[in-house]
């Protein structure tokens, strides 16, 4: 029985990190103010060391929640 509950844990993790991993990809491919070549080269990072990618991506990316819209 303990080895199913590690399973359910590992089955988690690697949704959760999945689910991460799909958002930023999408998020990339959406934003506006990065052009081609940036889009490609955190595509190779994000596809190449994914969690790392992943982490660096978001810490990395500009927070446009509070830019003037006008």
């Amino acid at each position: 029985m303990d080895e199913f509950w590690w399973a359910m844990v590992l089955v988690a993790v690697y949704t959760i990190l999945a689910f991460m991993w799909i958002f930023t990809l999408i998020d990339l491919f959406g934003r506006l103010d990065l052009g081609g070549w940036g889009k490609a080269g955190w595509l190779m990072g994000i596809l190449f060391v994914p969690v790392i990618g992943v982490i660096a991506y978001f810490v990395t990316r500009p927070d446009t929640r509070f830019k003037d819209s006008t």
